[in-house]
């Protein structure tokens, strides 16, 4: 249970990482990607039993937007924006419609619970494992 995992790793002092984040920026400097702690542990940490940020509940997986920050829901049809009303006939999933508001169609998101980063290009999908 995660939740254990973290209780344990806090009580414990398991989180050894110092304070700050780490900015990370593409070689050609014209985007900047919103900051994340060194350690995968600090950020499941960070994000667990956080609201998503477009339906306001908590996800079973959670996805954080690494343009923005915000935590999205994965795979979750009926969760969008606002601005954005999920159609009936052709339901895109929540990162696809978090893109289309926070990245013009092209978003990176990266899901610490199962080890996956998505990257999103309109309506085509890119899935990497990550260490």
């Amino acid at each position: 249970d995660l939740e254990v995992l973290v209780a344990r790793a806090t009580a414990s002092g398991g989180v050894l990482g110092r304070p700050g984040t780490l900015d990370i920026q593409d070689e050609g400097k014209m985007v900047t990607f919103a900051p994340l702690p060194h350690r995968l542990l600090d950020l499941i940490k960070a994000i667990y039993k956080r609201p998503c940020s477009q339906c306001g509940t908590v996800p079973r997986e959670p996805c954080i937007c690494l343009l923005c920050g915000a935590i999205v829901c994965v795979g979750n049809n009926k969760c969008s924006p606002e601005s954005i009303v999920p159609q009936q006939e052709n339901p895109d999933g929540s990162c696809e419609r978090h893109a289309q508001v926070c990245g013009a169609s092209q978003g990176l998101f990266l899901a610490p619970y199962s080890g996956r980063i998505y990257a999103i290009s309109g309506t085509m999908l890119g899935i990497w494992e990550h260490p």
